[in-house]
């Protein structure tokens, strides 16, 4: 009777999560149009917009060819988190067979899911793949058959997101710690060696520069554990941050189990033990979704399902609100009044990849680099009239508090700025960091 109800719960899992997306018509989450602009030139065979190797994109993309880009984004999305159904009943299965299950409905009803096909596609990706790979390490195969999917998984999770192959190294390096087994140690360094070369030119794979992103990604400040601060980042239902909860259930239970479960026990204590900065929806926010996961494959040891548990897939809706999205007619109205196309926009997240969007241009929320010529740059500058600046002939008011202004002359201002106008302009909104070379590699 079990052949019938995962394509059913699978196909439930998609129809709930696509209907909650399309509440908005624009594309969902802070960086929607990022998606819809890498959709809209990959199928129209002009390549990423920006370079990319995540296989996601791609399969976004695809999507492309017969829908129109904000569409293809939402139905890849939910598409996305209804392959976490049959992933997870695989994982359960591996673990305890008849507790496949379980993981199929918490993939299913999952708030977070829903979250990250909203706002983080490409972090979604990996989680089906990844729990393939952790069933795999919690329950290893005795032949090299048992091991295909699995490895497959775990390619696909690294291929993913940067995070999915963080995840997979810190897995692997407690499976190898567990079992100590030679073929599984000379498996795990042959697979660093190729990743590491793949990783020098192919952008988007985790890398050794990577390591520069952590600076600035910690709070050391006292504060409760995480995830608990970082829902104040957003309005989180009480499900979902109870959903989150489960990592530090799951973080006691790894221990108390032994070896068989070391391969969680690095990546969980990574998400929950390391001090994330608690005021950004970075990188420790990203990991926070993705910790359910990591427990989900140990949740098959605890009974079958009932069909009953269909009735909770409306808990998928509460993990994320789809008009919760910067506002787009606005900044589509501000577009409009921009006097010239510069070579280059410097404008804030969400408002860059509209702009490319709308007109074709080349738009990043990133100040620009030494070497760039400042005579084509423009920039949208948040918190400031046109009478804020010397000679306000040179600038055009696009909307209350909002002006456009060449790049040079912005920077002269800084220069000149006594510190409270100087914090003004190094505002969130404001873009006044440089790229850095993590982004820049292979692009």
């Amino acid at each position: 009777m079990k052949a019938p109800i995962l394509p059913v719960l699978t196909l439930a899992a998609f129809f709930v999560r696509l209907w909650w997306l399309g509440q908005t018509p624009e594309p969902t989450g802070t960086d929607g149009y990022y998606y819809v602009v890498q959709i809209a030139d990959w199928s129209a065979g002009q390549g990423l917009h920006v370079p990319d190797s995540s296989w996601v994109l791609r399969f976004l993309g695809a999507l492309g060819w017969l829908l129109d880009p904000i569409a293809a984004h939402k139905v890849g999305g939910a598409a996305l988190a209804a392959l976490c159904v049959p992933a997870g009943w695989w994982a359960g299965e591996r673990v305890r067979p008849g507790g496949g299950m379980v993981v199929a409905l918490l993939a299913a009803c999952s708030p977070s899911l829903t979250h990250l096909a909203g706002d983080f596609a490409k972090n979604l990706g990996m989680v089906a793949p990844l729990l393939l790979w952790l069933g795999g390490l919690l329950a290893p195969a005795k032949t090299w058959r048992g091991w295909v999917l699995p490895v497959l998984g775990g390619i696909l999770a690294a291929w993913a997101h940067r995070l999915g192959a963080a995840i997979v190294v810190l897995s692997l390096g407690g499976a190898v710690l567990a079992r100590l087994d030679r073929r599984l140690i000379m498996g795990a360094l042959g697979a660093f060696l190729v990743f590491g070369v793949l990783s020098q030119a192919v952008p988007g794979l985790l890398h050794l520069q990577d390591l520069d992103r952590l600076k600035g990604a910690f709070d050391l400040s006292l504060h409760f554990p995480q995830p608990w601060p970082l829902a104040t980042l957003r309005y989180t239902n009480p499900v979902q941050l109870a959903e989150w909860s489960l990592a530090w259930a799951g973080l006691f239970v790894v221990a108390a189990m032994g070896r068989k479960a070391w391969p969680l026990l690095p990546p969980l204590a990574v998400v929950l033990l390391l001090p994330w900065d608690l005021n950004q929806l970075d990188m420790g926010y990203r990991l926070v979704l993705i910790s359910p996961v990591l427990v989900w494959p140990l949740a098959g040891k605890i009974g079958t399902s009932s069909l009953w548990g269909v009735l909770l897939l409306p808990l998928a809706t509460l993990g994320f609100a789809p008009k919760d999205h910067p506002p787009y007619p606005d900044y589509r109205r501000q577009i409009q009044r921009i006097p010239e196309q510069p070579t280059l926009l410097i404008a804030h997240q969400g408002f860059n990849f509209l702009y490319d969007y709308e007109t074709g241009g080349e738009a990043m929320a990133w100040a620009p680099e030494a070497e760039l010529e400042r005579g084509g740059i423009g920039r949208i500058a948040v918190g400031f009239e046109a009478d804020d600046f010397p000679n306000s002939r040179n600038v055009t008011a696009l909307g209350p508090n909002v002006v456009y202004v060449n790049e040079a002359i912005w920077e002269r201002l800084l220069k000149q700025a006594d510190p409270i106008l100087r914090a003004r302009m190094l505002a969130p909104q404001n873009p006044s960091q440089v790229r850095p070379d993590s982004l820049r590699r292979g692009r």
